[in-house]
């Protein structure tokens, strides 16, 4: 294998920086500059956001379709077709095909020269079909790392699954409970609800919309659930691919639809409490379906919702150049506030201008500022990155401003009661937004 053929990887760098009311001037490592694109008046509630198409990574069901269609013949190296999206299935019949892949090889999806596309499959027993947008699988099918440096298969088990004659719908749901196991390398089993996998491809919605962080923070209560709802519980729109929760067969309060809620109220910070009152209630943080395009009305309600949800827990703040590390407590809900949005918007503005991270308008008494490509303000706030594995508590992601050093102290100061997001649309994805301010009052 030549070695040019082996991964290359794109790392997207987060540049953070906040000041005021305590806070530091955070990293200054920006981003490679986006190229031009045009302007975007940030006041109107037009909806920036192209079509979505649902890529489902990390999803095995998949890789089985993408080897039927390439026949069942592999070796180390491999192509095989991959479309992860939903409605999946959508291929033409198939014959029955026998995939036999007797120790961990080298399988790449689509051609890629990405690592992540890059996969050490085995199969043993294995056969499979697709018929009637159906996919009909039997066998076992397992996962292991992928070592790109020394470009093998490694020991490490990924997942491993035993299908017992499983037929998949198009929205990833099979039809038979304990048709389809979980296999740990040891060899211990444990059958699988129907909605597995559906639910693993809406965990990479929330990670895809919201950040890992967000997604990792509501997996627990949306586990919760749907193991009382139900596969039901996940609904698949056949045109956008996009997969909401019906909570409607719920009799409690474990997740809370956003469709339910009053707007107003979200905005003002008193669905439960009141700003400069007490401490914010955890239900912040249950909320689902929130609406996840660029839109001017969705993104005042996805930074109220993610600064209260973050606000309504203890989370540890590390030291930064103006602020003392330590453990902040929770502290009231926060009010979206116009004047404040606007200050914000100033200095987005003013970075966008000058296609550089920094506070170069600062009219308020705290402000926190971020470079990410994102499609909604919950990632900059809260999902951003991976939450901290050190022992300290900080359930945000590390590269967010809840989970960062001085702009974490400024989502947690009880001094504040308003707030407000700026934003510009990142120049080289017109459907994203990449130049963040967040504004204190």
């Amino acid at each position: 294998m030549r070695q040019d053929n082996v991964l290359a990887v794109i790392l997207t760098t987060l540049s953070i920086s906040g000041c005021g009311g305590g806070s530091s001037s955070g990293d200054n490592n920006s981003s490679s500059s986006p190229s031009a694109s045009t302007n975007v008046n940030p006041s109107s509630n037009q909806t920036f956001s192209t079509p979505k198409e649902q890529i489902l990574k990390g999803n095995m069901i998949f890789a089985i379709e993408g080897l039927v269609d390439k026949g069942g013949s592999v070796s180390n190296y491999s192509s095989i077709p991959v479309k992860p999206r939903l409605p999946a299935f959508k291929g033409a019949n198939t014959r029955k095909v026998n995939i036999n892949i007797p120790t961990p090889t080298i399988i790449i999806d689509n051609d890629s020269r990405w690592v992540h596309d890059w996969h050490c499959y085995q199969a043993v027993g294995l056969s499979a079909q697709r018929v009637n947008n159906q996919l009909l699988v039997d066998g076992t099918f397992s996962e292991y790392r992928y070592d790109m440096d020394a470009n093998t298969c490694t020991s490490e088990h990924l997942a491993t699954y035993v299908f017992n004659n499983a037929v998949f719908t198009s929205s990833l749901v099979f039809e038979s409970f304990g048709s389809v196991t979980s296999k740990t390398q040891q060899g211990s089993e444990q059958t699988l609800p129907t909605y597995h996998f559906i639910a693993l491809a809406h965990a990479n919605q929330l990670q895809t919309n919201f950040g890992s962080a967000w997604e990792q923070m509501q997996r627990p209560q949306i586990a919760a659930a749907a193991k009382n709802a139900g596969a039901s519980i996940f609904q698949l729109n056949d045109s956008s691919g996009e997969i909401t929760l019906d909570i409607s067969q719920l009799d409690n309060d474990v997740v809370i639809d956003f469709a339910s809620l009053d707007k107003s109220q979200i905005l003002s910070g008193s669905i439960w409490g009141m700003p400069g009152q007490g401490a914010a209630d955890k239900r912040w943080c249950r909320i689902v379906n929130i609406p996840d395009d660029l839109s001017h009305s969705s993104i005042k309600y996805q930074s109220v919702i993610a600064t209260n949800c973050a606000r309504s827990t203890q989370r540890y703040c590390d030291q930064s150049e103006q602020s003392a590390a330590g453990i902040y407590p929770p502290v009231s809900p926060i009010a979206w506030d116009s004047d404040t949005a606007n200050n914000a918007q100033l200095n987005s503005n003013e970075q966008y201008k000058l296609d550089e991270i920094g506070h170069f308008v600062v009219n308020s008494m705290a402000q926190n500022s971020a470079l990410i490509t994102s499609s909604s303000a919950i990632r900059p706030i809260f999902g951003n990155g991976k939450k901290r594995s050190d022992g300290q508590v900080n359930n945000a992601g590390a590269d967010s401003w809840a989970g960062h050093p001085g702009h974490c102290q400024n989502v947690m100061s009880h001094h504040r009661t308003k707030m407000g997001i700026g934003f510009r649309q990142d120049r080289s994805d017109s459907s994203k937004m990449f130049y963040w301010t967040q504004d204190f009052n």
